[in-house]
């Protein structure tokens, strides 16, 4: 049995005044052109209380690719 490829994560950098748009425009129409290979983080992933800038460094240099909004 065929393992299936692991998702590619790009990071989405936006302004949060445009946070409402991009919840409910811009990424719901990249997801479906992206298709279910690909998964976006954005910084509604980080935890609460935590080191925000160790864990967005991380998250970042991890990442595969990064759309800038």
């Amino acid at each position: 049995m065929l393992t299936p490829p692991s998702p590619r994560t790009v990071f989405v950098s936006y302004s949060h005044q445009d946070l409402d748009w991009v919840k409910r425009d811009f990424l719901p129409q990249v997801r479906t052109a992206a298709g279910p290979s690909v998964e976006f983080w954005w910084d509604a992933g980080l935890t609460a209380n935590a080191k925000w800038t160790d864990q967005l460094e991380r998250q970042i240099a991890d990442c595969h690719g990064a759309i800038l909004v």
